[in-house]
């Protein structure tokens, strides 16, 4: 067998297709896709360019023998220690879009985490990490582990996500010393359903609660809030659902800000990108 066969049968078993199948994506017959498997033929000049398309090369990459990696990956040349500025390890596009291959999944295991002071990948650890599994001082990704996390699962002393578990926790399920969401659960705790020593919310349960009812208004939210401070007279207590009216009066500026954080944290992409300097390097095969 020689590299295209090789190539070629990896990519058919992958995708889970017959000679047939394979043979009707490149317009030749299941014979000559035989013959390529098994190194006794070679695709014509007008056949060449399909294949190397299907396989995600190019024709001189094909006719030289060489593969590239299921994953590009970047890092820079300066360093904080050990840790480069600036890491990135991402599948090729290619692989992820092929959602019904069987081996997709399997592909987070073969790509290496990413791992710098900016750290982007599937998984990913510094201290800005953004990825699938994300890990850091501030995290962003799917699962997201950090001193701030955001996330569809966020854990961390500030966890913002879907489902947040934290010191303060927001989210639409969240949990905590002082929760703020939809169905939350805490010590001090602001949102639809709560449960917590002191909660303020449409249907709330504790020692000290207020249940405001499906129609509330931020005037009640506040009344609320003011007969807690006569009862309680804990700066924690006064703190927290201060807070939560400001975060309640300001959603513009709170959204605002997280975009602004975001555009942040993804500069260096974009000033690399500007200086035509090479973001992605193949990874070693």
């Amino acid at each position: 067998m020689n590299f295209l066969s090789r190539q070629l049968k990896k990519y058919r078993t992958e995708n889970e297709l017959t000679q047939k199948q394979l043979a009707e994506q490149l317009f030749v017959s299941d014979k000559a896709i035989s013959k390529w498997e098994t190194g006794r033929g070679f695709p014509d000049v007008e056949s060449l360019p399909k294949v190397a398309a299907l396989l995600d090369l190019t024709v001189d990459d094909l006719l030289n023998e060489r593969a590239v990696s299921d994953y590009f990956e970047y890092k820079s040349e300066r360093c904080l220690k050990q840790w480069p500025l600036l890491h990135i390890v991402l599948p090729r596009v290619k692989k992820v879009a092929v959602m019904n291959n069987p081996s997709y999944f399997k592909l987070g295991y073969k790509i290496p985490t990413a791992t710098g002071v900016i750290a982007i990948g599937l998984r990913a650890t510094g201290v800005i990490s953004i990825g699938v599994l994300a890990q850091g001082v501030f995290a962003l990704g799917f699962l997201s582990v950090g001193i701030i996390s955001l996330g569809l699962f966020g854990i961390g002393l500030l966890a913002l996500g879907d489902l947040s578990l934290g010191l303060l926790a927001i989210g639409n399920v969240g949990c905590g010393l002082l929760v703020i969401g939809n169905c939350v659960a805490g010590v001090l705790a602001s949102g639809n359903l709560t449960f917590g020593w002191v909660a303020i919310g449409n249907q709330s349960y504790g020692w000290y609660h207020f249940s405001l009812g499906d129609d509330f208004t931020f005037v009640m939210y506040q009344n609320a809030v003011e007969k807690i401070h006569e009862k309680l007279q804990l700066p924690l207590v006064d703190v927290f659902y201060r807070i939560t009216l400001w975060l309640g009066s300001h959603p513009v500026i709170i959204g605002v800000l997280v975009l602004g954080l975001l555009l942040g944290i993804l500069s260096p992409i974009g000033i690399i990108y500007l200086k035509r300097k090479p973001l992605f390097s193949s990874g070693e095969v």
